[in-house]
């Protein structure tokens, strides 16, 4: 778990706990009734299966062998080998079919990203800012400039693409707009701008989409130089065609048909979490995108087209100097298995469509860690990730494709594009681009011969003052009130980056930034925010029924390059999920207790089991303790509860030439992290818990999603590679690093160290024998040292149990335990992960009748039986049921999971905690108390995120009420809908 969830890459498992389960009515009394009996043996050593029922694995899509080595276009491809490898070689890994659409001058191409749902000038910002609809366009428009405001232009493409100091045709520049993903209400295919809702409550976002673009077309915006962008965040249209079964050459004839729709054959298919991974269904996505763009190539190819028109370009992001992360172990050896989450969809694209496509480096998410906001750093990164990209992609081709047709750096560099972000990132204003910077950038591109240079976004090339918080190092922020979306946050001339980066600007170096509010209010294309705001005449216009245009549209910042999340291994649901991730109706979120007037409304009177909810610590927003504890807006605090879990530590991000650890990988020892520190951990978190007195109830999480994946991040992994194998040696590393960590956040608030460790161990983490074997023999030497230890292990589980490779970690602690003469009452507890058990499985589940608390008990049920089984083969003891509950806890995802189809709502949370009382349970918790709030600022509903748990009917902490067994009015009945927005 961490943000969003890396879970199993093993198969799904739908059929039903083979547990035999004795049936117990709960009495409302106070005695502990363990449920079910214990059953041993090697069925209980972990399942790994696929219900025949629910089919084999998309076998209509699997054709991802046939679609690589066979040419669609002309059907005349065989199976080819690699030269450099035993992987099977594209049937155009070696031709050069974009070759004539590359950029043959020395002059960048220039195509900067717009989105379509940012608004068009400062007019529609104004009437956005009142809530007025674009009826009153006019009207606003008459009173701004009675007032001496200009009206802005930012989002205007066809004024845009036909201003030649912007963008020059002839150059082949153009617009890149953003971003077609798939309708947001919609589970079958259904592509639409900006994920935007196609039928909810008769939304209009796409008629008043289609409008916006037809009256750019009709005012000259030329569609032929435009690229439509898709992705980058959640409803992506590739991953949406492979959940509905698409073929790929199903996949591609939609591509043909957006093609046809709007002009143009150049698409830019841009991947951030969650589909930057190499994890289940959406690393068959990126499998099931590459083969249809592979047979739309081999198509044109077919059809005689001596200049193939399709451009395609794949856009990552580049956040270090090192460019797309690459491993070392994957260009020495060429095997997929050192294939990363960032590399991942590179990988895929060089594999299927050889160099006939485009990558584009999205350089404006740099790491600001050490830099100085007033150092000139940015462009000197963007450099070196230019120049490593450049040559390990090289090197990807030659290890896929054998590179027979003899690219060149040269040729690579033509099929490279740059993207910053111009001017100051909002959020961490130690990011600044400056015009200067773009010039340098362009000039760099022209000695390296870079083909295309962008930027994110033509709208955010207008001046604004800066108004810094004027904290430090990455604390820097710009507290502006305008959307980040259209304005750059520096003090230049309207479009100077724009025209630093095509050319048209004379002389950057002489540019100098105005500084003062009042200098920066004398540029051409400043809007003055207050004066909209405090505005009475715009205030007084006729209320027509709110702002009726699309949202700001854009990104709030960039997207990072971590992979995040993935299902596991697909199967055919039978029925096409939904893909949603809001739900403003109680009875829509539980189809199964709506049709079964199933609602928890009794709560036991037991209160065993402790709740421990996840915070995680490297989100400054959802982690406000003070509030949960005494409330705010009127709303009382929390009752009961006193525990919680801070996630995630791990080794620095820095370096691994000693154990060193922190939250989120954070590099100590600087501004940034003593800001953090302070104001963060310190302040908002730890200072409240000390006031209750229930410090000693903190746990420390270690592990987590992101070390699931880069392994290496793990303490104990640290511990174990620097000892040299040395299992006795890297006990005592990671002893030590453990203790004083622990020790490390008693003394930030003055109190006694907390002795509470949960290990969350996930993703390849569970495959690591050797390191989880120091874990595991250092925590039963500290154990038998000191038996105030308290030890948890965090695993992901199926309604089955643990799988195979759970078991294994599981059986490891177990083992070591015993060896260290330890008591298995003394093993640590084992927390399953309640979560994300796969579309298919929760499909099924409601087919059957079942509910999201029904599976989670089914998974405790079975888990039961695997420790169990490890107890009985390693001590050669039968452990009662009684005891048994006491080894286990639980962890579900708090509302709509990863994968959506899997809803754990409020009533599933009550009739957990009822069970887990009676059944007396070790603990329970959640993930996670940052986005235990069903709507954005308790106003707003929007989808699942961070810090909101997409269930729109809910009022804030109603999730962490139902686990302290503070069940006041509203957990006990919710309100049926959430109908305001």
């Amino acid at each position: 778990m961490k943000k969003l969830l890396i879970v199993l890459s093993s198969l799904v498992i739908t059929a039903p706990t083979a547990a035999t389960v004795v049936s117990c009515n709960w009495s409302t009394g106070n005695k502990i009734v363990p449920e079910g009996k214990i059953e041993i043996g090697s069925e209980w050593t972990g399942k790994n299966e696929i219900d025949s029922k629910n089919g084999s694995k998309r076998s209509k899509t699997n054709k991802t062998s046939e679609v690589l080595t066979t040419n669609q276009g002309a059907k005349k491809g065989s199976s080819a080998r690699s030269a450099s490898s035993t992987l099977l070689k594209s049937t155009i890994g070696n031709e050069n079919l974009i070759g004539n659409n590359l950029n043959k001058s020395n002059n960048p191409v220039f195509k900067p990203y717009a989105d379509i749902g940012i608004v068009e000038d400062s007019v529609e910002y104004a009437l956005k800012w009142h809530s007025k609809s674009g009826a009153s366009y006019e009207e606003a428009k008459k009173i701004l400039e009675a007032e001496g405001q200009d009206v802005v232009n930012y989002n205007n493409l066809a004024q845009i693409s036909n201003d030649k100091s912007l963008i020059d045709s002839a150059n082949g520049d153009g617009i890149v707009l953003g971003f077609m993903q798939n309708a947001s209400d919609k589970g079958e295919l259904s592509p639409m701008w900006d994920a935007a809702p196609k039928d909810f409550n008769n939304n209009q976002s796409e008629k008043w989409f289609q409008e916006r673009f037809d009256g750019w077309k009709k005012e000259g915006l030329n569609t032929k130089n435009m690229t439509i962008s898709f992705g980058p965040f959640a409803n992506s249209l590739w991953h949406t065609a492979y959940q509905n079964n698409l073929t790929e050459e199903e996949f591609a004839d939609q591509l043909t048909l957006i093609s046809e729709a709007y002009g143009t054959r150049s698409f830019d298919f841009y991947f951030a979490a969650p589909y930057l991974t190499t994890q289940g269904s959406y690393k068959e996505s990126q499998k099931l995108l590459a083969g249809a763009l592979k047979i739309l190539l081999e198509r044109a190819e077919a059809a005689g087209e001596t200049t193939n028109q399709w451009d395609f370009r794949l856009s990552l992001v580049s956040s270090t100097k090192d460019g797309v992360a690459t491993s070392p172990a994957f260009l020495q050896s060429g095997l997929e298995q050192h294939v990363g989450d960032e590399f991942s969809p590179l990988y895929v694209f060089t594999k299927y469509l050889g160099m006939n496509f485009k990558l584009n480096l999205v350089t404006g998410y740099l790491t600001t860690d050490s830099q100085d906001p007033n150092g000139d750093w940015e462009v000197e990164q963007m450099k070196s990730a230019i120049e490593t990209t450049q040559k390990n992609w090289l090197k990807t081709h030659e290890i896929l494709n054998g590179n027979s047709n003899g690219l060149t750096s040269a040729d690579v560099y033509k099929r490279m594009i740059v993207t910053p972000w111009n001017g100051r990132r909002a959020e961490n204003a130690t990011y600044n681009f400056t015009p200067k910077d773009a010039a340098e950038l362009r000039k760099f591109a022209i000695e390296k011969g870079v083909g295309e240079l962008s930027m994110f976004y033509i709208t955010r090339d207008h001046p604004s003052y800066f108004d810094s918080n004027n904290l430090p190092g990455n604390g820097l922020a710009d507290l502006n009130k305008i959307d980040q979306n259209i304005r750059s946050g520096a003090g230049y001339e309207e479009f100077a980056y724009a025209k630093a980066l095509n050319g048209k600007l004379a002389d950057a170096s002489s540019l100098k930034e105005a500084a003062s509010k009042t200098e920066v209010a004398k540029l051409k294309g400043y809007l003055d925010v207050d004066k909209i705001n405090g505005n009475t005449k715009l205030q007084g216009l006729e209320s027509d029924g709110g702002w009726d245009g699309a949202g700001v549209g854009g990104e709030t910042t960039l997207p990072g390059g971590g992979g995040d999340t993935g299902p596991t291994a697909p199967v055919d649901p039978g029925v096409v999920p939904n893909n949603k991730s809001l739900y403003r109706d109680r009875l829509d979120a539980n189809p199964v207790r709506a049709k079964n007037n199933n609602w928890i409304t009794q709560k036991t009177k037991n209160s065993s089991a402790y709740f421990s909810p996840y915070l995680d610590a490297g989100l400054w927003e959802g982690n406000n303790i003070d509030e949960i504890y005494n409330g705010s807006n009127g709303q009382s605090g929390v009752k009961g509860f006193d525990h919680l879990t801070l996630a995630f530590a791990q080794q620095v991000n820095k370096h691994n030439d000693s154990l060193e650890i922190s939250f989120a990988g954070l590099e100590k020892n600087n501004e940034g992290y003593t800001y953090w520190e302070q104001n963060q951990l310190k302040a908002k978190v730890l200072d409240p818990i000390v006031k209750k007195g229930h410090f000693k109830n903190i746990k420390v999480a270690y592990g987590g999603a992101t070390t699931g994946g880069m392994t290496e991040k793990n303490p104990w992994n640290v511990a174990y590679k620097l000892a040299n194998g040395d299992f006795n040696k890297a006990t005592e590393i990671l002893t030590k690093g453990l203790t004083d960590f622990q020790k490390e956040i008693a003394d930030l608030v003055g109190q006694p160290m907390t002795r509470a460790i949960d290990f969350d161990i996930e993703g390849h983490a569970q495959e690591n024998i050797n390191e989880l074997r120091v874990l595991a023999k250092t925590l039963a030497k500290m154990k038998k040292l000191d038996k105030r230890w308290d030890f948890s292990l965090t695993l992901p589980v199926l309604p089955t149990g643990l799988t195979p490779v759970g078991y294994k970690v599981l059986d490891i602690f177990v083992e070591e335990y015993n060896k260290a003469g330890l008591s298995w009452t003394d093993i640590p507890v084992t927390n399953l992960m309640l979560m994300d058990y796969g579309n298919p499985m929760y499909l099924q589940a409601i087919a059957q009748g079942k509910t999201n608390f029904d599976l989670a008990k089914d998974a405790l049920l079975s888990t039961k039986n695997n420790i169990a089984t490890s107890i009985f083969n390693n001590y050669g003891e039968t452990i009662s049921i009684d005891k048994v509950y006491k080894l286990l806890a639980a962890t579900p995802m708090i509302g709509v999971n990863d994968t959506v189809e899997g809803v754990f709502t409020l009533e599933d949370a009550k009739e957990l905690y009822n069970w887990a009382n009676n059944v007396g349970l070790a603990y329970v918790s959640m993930w996670s108390m940052n986005d235990d709030r069903g709507r954005q600022n308790n106003i707003n509903a929007v989808n699942k995120s961070l810090v909101t748990h997409g269930l729109a009917y809910l009022e804030q902490y109603d999730f962490a009420r139902a686990f302290s067994g503070d069940w006041i009015d509203r957990v006990i009945k919710p309100r049926d809908k959430w109908s305001n927005n």
